[in-house]
């Protein structure tokens, strides 16, 4: 019995990783969950204790899977298995699987991409800071400290040694 069961890529945040959605189903950890969930080793027949056992589990699993995806973000899974019900189950499974690995991908990279941003914020800090104490060093060695201001207290200064020059003036004639 052949079951089949479309979902919406979207329905995990997007079509737009369909590799990774393909990797996850692919992987031999989606393999080895089926056959753990499901007891595969007993159903395909193979002896637990054989040499390469758990090899043969998989390549079976691997023969009775089958993902398709199309332009739409549909993800078809499709488990070939005697039983339908355990056909559904492991392709409802799968989709679960799925689901749950892609969150822990997207968590992680969403994790590490605030690490990077935070790092980032706390260098440009730094460089900040070092740029403050340098304009800071820079306005003291040179006795520049605030441009508009000293130009105009220059003025200023300039402005009552004229009046005192008048006031000499007119009080002189």
């Amino acid at each position: 019995v052949n079951e089949m069961l479309p979902f919406s890529a979207s329905d995990l945040g997007g079509g737009t990783n369909t590799n990774t959605y393909f990797a996850i189903l692919y992987s031999k950890a989606a393999k080895t969950k089926l056959i753990e969930k499901f007891d595969l080793m007993e159903v395909y027949n193979i002896d637990k204790d054989e040499k390469g056992a758990y090899d043969k589990a998989i390549k079976a699993v691997r023969d009775n899977l089958e993902f398709d995806f199309n332009e739409n973000d549909v993800i078809k899974i499709y488990v070939t298995d005697k039983d339908s019900d355990r056909a559904s189950q492991m392709a409802n499974f799968l989709v679960d699987y799925l689901n749950e690995k892609y969150i822990e991908i997207t968590t992680k990279e969403a994790r590490e991409h605030r690490k990077y941003v935070e790092k980032r914020y706390h260098n440009n800090l730094a460089d900040l800071k070092e740029a403050e104490d340098s304009l800071l060093a820079f306005q003291q060695r040179h006795q520049v400290y605030d441009v508009t201001e000293q130009a105009s207290q220059a003025i200023k200064t300039v402005s009552d040694l004229q009046s005192r020059l008048i006031s000499s003036q007119i009080s002189l004639d």
